[in-house]
């Protein structure tokens, strides 16, 4: 009795288990991408025109040459309307084969790397960067910066806020927050446009940094950016007292490398800073006869001060502060006090006064810089991003298994279809059909060729 071989049964079943999930993808691309092009959402914006179009038309391109896949395993083994579907089902998994190998390859390289730069507590060793690792350090950089750029940030201790909520909003979530020790705390002045903002609890949330791990409903509104700030808060934002003391290293690391500088010149805007802000609290208090007198002075006092400490080790938040990778630091700048809700509309009355009252000056944030937030996480908030990371290193594996177990099969399956698979003859097929149900017993003594000639 003429069988039909189980072997090309067995590709076909494969061809569709590729073709089939591929084809669900590449609808949901056509869907998102012509969703997004008539949705003023929040993606709308952060996606360009050109980004959703391209969407559309890969979704588009994906869902044709699947839905030749799909056929290929309802035609006739071997024939050739199945060979010209496999064909081109065959050139698009070559395409996923090349694909998803390099992409696991480079999944495991970025895995090593991403090892290596936590390690490193985000800082280069010897300054000098592979290309891997520059790709990596500056995506961090960019990822960084565009999530504290959306923020907008201002900076308040968290003891001030907690006293300003207890005494103005007793019942609210910030004025139960921890005020000992007092943290740095990151607050964001930007926000969605479509989101109303409570005061305070949406703006001022402050998560324990104690916690094992962050719930971001509790988190101060909604949207990326003020995730990003409640993200930072809980794993990177240092005490008062620990910030105060990487500063005063800076400090006086910076005098150190101008001790025999006779006038103070090629400073950082640190050293600039407090050099001005102690002259002139000396030059009010009397104590000189002129400013320029008491800013020379206090050079004076402050090189000799540098001179009497013996240089230890540093930081780990001074060596990232000043690492070389880092381009283009911004400076400091004392925040204005705000005067908006995140969402852009003009705060009460009421809420601009209870605001006045968490910095001085009425309410200007504490002058905080985006590398010094970066530099922040350098030293708290490994961590936190080592578990943050943990998802993408398990990428790698999952590629591989991708690539070996799924498409390199499918790969196989349509090789073998197209060109090792026999080839019946519409008659033999019918004949088996009939053989198969027992409606007409087989004759032996008939000769005919099982196969065809391709």
């Amino acid at each position: 009795m003429n069988k039909r071989p189980l072997l090309p049964g067995v590709a076909k079943c494969i061809v569709l288990s590729i073709s089939i999930p591929l084809g669900i993808f590449a609808l949901g691309c056509v869907v998102a991408g012509v969703s997004l092009s008539k949705n003023d959402g929040f993606l709308s914006e952060a996606l360009p025109l050109r980004a959703q179009y391209g969407l559309t038309a890969t979704g588009a391109v994906t869902l044709v040459v699947t839905s030749a896949g799909t056929c290929s395993a309802f035609t006739r083994t071997g024939s050739k309307l199945q060979r010209a579907l496999l064909g081109l089902m065959l050139l698009f998994t070559v395409f996923l084969v090349a694909l998803s190998a390099s992409v696991t390859a480079l999944a495991f390289l970025v895995s090593k790397v991403t090892d290596d730069v936590v390690k490193e507590h985000l800082i280069p060793v010897d300054g000098h960067l592979s290309l891997l690792e520059g790709v990596l350090y500056h995506s961090i950089q960019s990822a960084f910066l565009l999530g504290y750029n959306r923020c907008s940030p201002t900076c308040f201790l968290t003891d001030k806020v907690q006293e300003a909520c207890n005494a103005n909003f007793p019942n609210s979530t910030c004025a139960r927050q921890q005020a000992d020790p007092a943290y740095l705390g990151l607050f964001c002045r930007h926000g969605r446009k479509h989101v109303t903002y409570t005061v305070p609890d949406q703006i001022l949330a402050f998560p324990d940094p104690s916690a094992s791990s962050i719930d971001f409903k509790d988190g101060p509104g909604s949207g990326p950016a003020r995730k990003f700030a409640h993200w930072v808060n809980w794993a990177c934002m240092p005490t008062l007292e620990e910030n105060n003391r990487w500063q005063n290293e800076l400090l006086m690391h910076d005098l150190r490398r101008h001790e025999n500088d006779r006038r103070p010149a090629n400073l950082t805007k640190l050293t600039r800073d407090f050099l001005a802000w102690e002259a002139k609290n000396e030059y009010n208090a009397r104590l000189w006869p002129s400013y320029d007198e008491a800013l020379q002075g206090v050079w004076e006092r402050l090189r000799e001060k540098a001179r009497g400490v013996v240089p230890s080790e540093m930081s780990i938040y001074a060596q990232c502060y000043e690492s070389s990778w880092w381009e283009h630091v911004s400076e400091k700048k004392p925040e204005p006090p705000m005067l908006t809700y995140p969402n852009g509309t003009n705060m009460t009355y009421e809420h601009r006064q209870f605001f006045s009252t968490l910095g001085p000056k009425g309410g200007v944030g504490i002058p905080i810089g985006p590398k010094e937030v970066f530099c922040y996480c350098a030293v708290r908030g490994t961590d936190a991003l080592q578990r943050q990371i943990s998802s993408p290193k398990a990428l790698k594996w999952a590629m591989l298994a991708v690539t070996i177990c799924f498409f390199t099969f499918a790969l196989v399956s349509e090789v073998y279809l197209i060109c090792c698979a026999p080839r019946y003859s519409q008659a033999v097929l019918r004949e088996m059909e009939v053989q198969a149900t027992g409606l007409i017993a087989p004759r032996p003594d008939k000769e005919q060729s099982d196969v065809v000639d391709a």
